[in-house]
């Protein structure tokens, strides 16, 4: 979740005996009760919460008159009554304070389409720490100001544009990081401008990437319903969107166990991967994609051999540019090898794994590395899983001299 907290027994039993944890505890606590369950719990269901009346919306950051409010710099809990907002989402977008300075040019709204590119790619290419802090500082000392300067209708409406893509790239980078209330923040205010502005294309997309996070931290009926909804914003979207929507629809019921409605939607998915946009380059893109969520529904259905076949195929599709999504694709692929008694061919995926990782800066990434060393423990006096284990512990003595940042 991005929080790094460390109690002991000694703390458990106080607050068994009646004394309140200090916020954001009674929240994680709800959060891990809820995951374990599978439904979702509140703080004060948990006891540990404060009672009091619920307001309409959820509370972004630091509110000021008239003005955004922006996700905070420090790690936040993630939390399932934010979702219950989506898509009443009136009033967290970026406000309308007063306007200040020079007017806005055009050249202005370039250099942030510019920059949220180099961000975006940086992500896809060497993981999100690397980006991540840069990107808050870039977004609260730039971005910010310029949407403060007056401007032209037609030149504010493409700053927000863009504005609203640069911070659905900040909570994918949160995201990678697994600081996971963060991302969920940046997400969601990404998806109040989007409204604002009536960019449903840019609402489906932001909607999407929290339906992924919430299926990925085990809330499968939430995920559904912003699935759901992404693909109703989405409706007039690109081909190529539509197939990624529906992917993810599938790869949401069934985590859900609703395995009729997946199928439903992985079939839609793959013949819109296939259309005529399938052949370009973002359309190939789609195609690995739908491939992972074609593993992600046939895994939850139980048949890991449909799940190894199209995650290869995902992996063999997946663009060079888009490193980040073909690395943790060869991850989840050598779990499911292992899982089904492939051991060789399973460290053999790892070992590509590991290498092409190498340069990757990311929480995510460190949690598959921990994954494997944990599947290939009970194996490591075989020939090949001490190999591979061996690759693991040389990759963590290099990474302690290695800059936290590059």
């Amino acid at each position: 979740m991005g929080l790094d907290l460390h109690y002991a027994r000694p703390s458990v039993s106080q607050w068994l005996g009646g004394v309140r944890p200090r916020p954001p505890v009674p929240e994680v606590i709800a959060e891990a009760i809820s995951r374990r369950l599978g439904r979702r719990v509140t703080a004060e269901e948990t006891g540990f919460g404060v009672p009091g009346p619920r307001r309409g919306g959820y509370d972004l950051g630091e509110e000021r008159p008239g003005g955004p409010a922006w996700p905070p710099k420090s790690p936040v809990p993630y939390s399932l009554d934010a979702l219950a907002a989506v898509p009443d989402l009136s009033g967290l977008g970026f406000g309308s304070a007063r306007e200040r300075g020079s007017a806005l040019a055009a050249r202005d709204v370039r250099s942030v389409a510019t920059m949220t590119e180099m961000f975006a790619c940086t992500v896809a290419q060497f993981g999100a720490s690397p980006a991540r802090k840069a990107m808050q500082s870039y977004i609260d000392t730039k971005l910010r100001p310029l949407l403060l300067r007056p401007a032209k209708p037609g030149v504010r409406w493409e700053l927000l544009n863009t504005a609203t893509r640069m911070v659905r790239v900040c909570g994918y980078a949160h995201y990678d990081d697994e600081a996971h209330g963060n991302a969920q923040r940046y997400y969601l205010l990404s998806a109040s401008a989007a409204i604002a502005i009536s960019d449903t294309d840019a609402v489906a997309r932001v909607l999407r990437l929290l339906s992924m996070q919430a299926r990925e931290l085990g809330h499968a009926a939430p995920a559904t319903r912003l699935a759901r909804l992404a693909l109703e914003h989405g409706r007039n979207s690109g081909t190529g969107m539509r197939a990624l929507l529906h992917g993810q629809l599938s790869a949401a019921a069934a985590t859900a166990a609703d395995g009729k409605t997946a199928d439903r939607h992985l079939r839609t998915a793959k013949k819109l991967a296939g259309e005529p946009d399938g052949r370009t380059w973002p359309g190939v893109l789609t195609g690995a994609y739908v491939s992972y969520y074609e593993a992600v529904t046939a895994s939850h259905r139980g048949d890991r051999t449909r799940a190894i076949t199209a995650l290869a195929e995902g992996v063999r599709r997946c663009p060079a540019d888009f490193a980040r999504l073909r690395v943790i694709m060869l991850a989840r692929l050598a779990e499911l090898q292992a899982r089904e008694g492939r051991l060789t061919a399973a460290c053999r995926t790892w070992s590509q794994f590991l290498s092409q990782s190498e340069a990757f800066r990311s929480a995510s990434i460190d949690t598959a590395v921990r994954r494997a060393k944990a599947i290939l423990h009970p194996y490591r006096y075989h020939e090949t899983a001490a190999e591979i284990l061996a690759q693991i512990a040389h990759r963590h003595r290099h990474d302690r001299v290695l800059p936290e940042t590059i």
